[in-house]
């Protein structure tokens, strides 16, 4: 007997790899199951509160350009100083009203900046650069 067992074992070798396709079968089925449940649920509409009123209307920015020697402009009209340009805005017009800055393409970029600065000092809060897209 003791050499039977010997024989058998010889001829049986040790497997050491793993089966996966009972787990790939298992987590088909598992998908499979999540996208019928998922079907089967049909999204709710939510009937959002009104608040307040609706958005205001939407402003339309001031021009205010600057041209290569440093002088400024507001809405195209003739050249003026920057502060007399933020005193006349200031009596048409509300600090949250939105102000572009067109800058000659020759323009000091110190202009530009000391301009945005300047408006930022008067209080106005929305301030920007309009720039030319290729």
């Amino acid at each position: 007997m003791n050499t039977n067992l010997r024989r058998t074992s010889s001829k049986l070798a040790i497997n050491s790899t793993i089966n996966i396709v009972p787990y790939v079968d298992v987590m088909l089925v598992l998908i499979v199951i999540l996208l019928a449940s998922v079907s089967s649920i049909l999204p709710s509409l939510i009937n959002l509160p009104n608040v307040g009123q609706k958005s205001a209307k939407v402003q339309k920015p001031i021009m205010i350009v600057i041209y290569k020697d440093g002088k400024t402009s507001f809405n195209k009209n003739e050249k003026q100083d920057l502060p007399d340009i933020i005193s006349q805005i200031k009596s048409k017009y509300k600090l949250d009203q939105p102000i572009v800055i067109a800058g000659d393409k020759d323009a000091k970029y110190d202009y530009i900046i000391s301009s945005m600065s300047i408006l930022k000092q008067a209080g106005f809060t929305r301030v920007g650069l309009l720039v030319k897209h290729k």
